[in-house]
């Protein structure tokens, strides 16, 4: 059982222990000095960067039950490049839910939905699994984002939680929902995927890394701005600043509010955005085929 995270909290931690004290903690097995000591590597923060050293540590904190580990591994190789960096993504953050961390839950659910998972059939179980999880009033975002695979065709009828999926929209004011819950016009599902199906998936990464060169430099963090257009999707755009959208099947963005988000709408008129503003239902909508910037 390690106990060190609840004596020195992680932002304490790295400012009072010497990377020598970290060193030794953790060849005394301690789970939280080996998370510290990882993310110092992973960022070059005291220490000469070594993303090979980062990962390990890590991944030793993590075999020995720290969430935190879990989530910080799952969030570094989703960042990475390489090209099996999907397999660790999903490995660690089911390993941080099986060990209670509800907040990888969700996280899961945008890699999937938002991310380079590409399954909205995983995307919507999990975010189901979250909002079922969660106070009345806490997901109005994970609940938007189902709404939106509802009315986009994205929500398959054979999935054994439709159903579910249907209480949760019908809740939160989808009248389509309603009226299919009314006249139980609800198909038989066609498949036995579950939440515990998912949780259940394992899969194959590598036993150990092996050291690299570490001459690069450190990636930057994703941002949106100038230097990022033809780059990425609009509707990630979009995501990541909060605006709420629909999209038609002919490439079609309107946005769910008008002149309150103008602000944010005119930041992408600037980089060379076609937004149109319609007084008479207060939206912005664009034509967005190709969905590249």
């Amino acid at each position: 059982m390690f106990i060190y995270l609840d004596i020195f909290p992680p932002s304490i931690m790295s400012d009072s222990v010497s990377i020598q004290d970290l060193e030794k903690l953790c060849a005394d097995g301690d789970a939280g000095a080996m998370y510290q000591l990882g993310m110092k590597y992973l960022s070059g923060e005291d220490v000469a960067k070594s993303t090979a050293k980062g990962r390990k540590y890590l991944a030793d904190s993590a075999k020995a039950g720290n969430t935190d580990a879990m989530v910080a591994l799952a969030d570094h190789y989703k960042e990475s490049k390489e090209e099996n960096r999907s397999a660790f993504v999903e490995h660690w953050l089911r390993q941080a839910i099986l060990a209670g961390c509800d907040a990888a839950i969700l996280k899961l659910a945008d890699y999937y939905y938002l991310g380079d998972g590409d399954s909205n059939m995983k995307g919507a179980l999990l975010y189901l699994e979250h909002v079922k999880r969660s106070e009345e009033g806490t997901c109005e975002r994970e609940i938007g984002f189902l709404v939106m695979m509802f009315e986009n065709g994205w929500l398959d009828s054979g999935w054994k939680f439709y159903a579910e999926l249907l209480e949760v929209l019908a809740d939160n004011g989808v009248r389509a929902a309603k009226h299919m819950l009314r006249r139980e016009d609800i198909p038989e599902p066609t498949d036995d995927y579950d939440y515990e199906t998912l949780l259940a998936e394992t899969f194959e990464i590598p036993e150990t890394i092996e050291e690299e060169e570490e001459a690069k430099p450190a990636r930057p963090m994703r941002r949106w701005g100038r230097s990022t257009v033809g780059k990425r999707a609009l509707t990630s755009l979009l995501y990541d600043m909060g605006i709420e959208f629909s999209k038609t099947s002919n490439g079609i963005i309107k946005t769910k509010k008008g002149k309150e988000i103008e602000p944010e709408i005119q930041k992408l008129i600037d980089r060379g955005y076609k937004f149109k503003y319609s007084y008479k239902t207060d939206k912005w909508t664009i034509m967005d085929k190709t969905g590249k910037e």
